[in-house]
């Protein structure tokens, strides 16, 4: 009840609840690899709490790379950023004029990344270059997921316009 987060452990499950105090609300949350952190607005060690808060602005969506090292975020303004989660650096990945970026995903390889823009693409980077490898096109209503299959060679979206979508990479 007053605006602070918290978490209760017990020997059975982990439950976690929060209050933001304000009329922020959360719109996700990703749990590390191995399991021991959580993204929400902030990561939160599952046994001592806050352990960083958000770089910049609000941010809308997280994505940890399968060895739990780098954490891609996107913030409210569509900003895409890398964060080492072992040293906390941050280093910005857009260019000076990006489209706004809604979501973000990491291939299980480690060597692609999923960049759902608001014009109703994902472009697929290389990563760590961020070069672009393909941009996909075909939904007509905002893209509101994707995600890679486990050998990384198909990409799965959903859509606003109610479809969804395997690409064959």
């Amino acid at each position: 009840e007053n605006g602070d987060a918290g978490i209760w452990i017990s020997s059975r499950e982990i439950v976690s609840f929060f209050t933001s105090g304000s009329d922020l609300f959360y719109e996700g949350l990703t749990l590390s690899p191995d399991g021991k952190q959580f993204i929400v607005d902030g990561i939160y060690d599952i046994t001592y709490g806050m352990v960083w808060i958000p770089y910049q602005n609000h941010n809308e969506a997280f994505a940890f790379s399968p060895d739990g090292s780098v954490l891609l975020v996107v913030d409210t303004f569509g900003h895409l950023a890398t964060m080492s989660t072992s040293t906390m650096n941050v280093t910005d990945l857009s260019d000076p004029n990006p489209s706004a970026i809604l979501g973000v995903s990491f291939a299980p390889n480690g060597n692609e990344i999923a960049v759902i823009q608001a014009d109703q693409s994902v472009e697929v980077l290389g990563y760590p270059a961020c070069n672009q490898i393909y941009q996909l096109r075909g939904h007509t209503g905002t893209v509101t997921g994707a995600i890679f299959s486990h050998e990384s060679r198909y990409l799965i979206t959903s859509s606003s316009d109610s479809t969804m979508s395997i690409w064959d990479l």
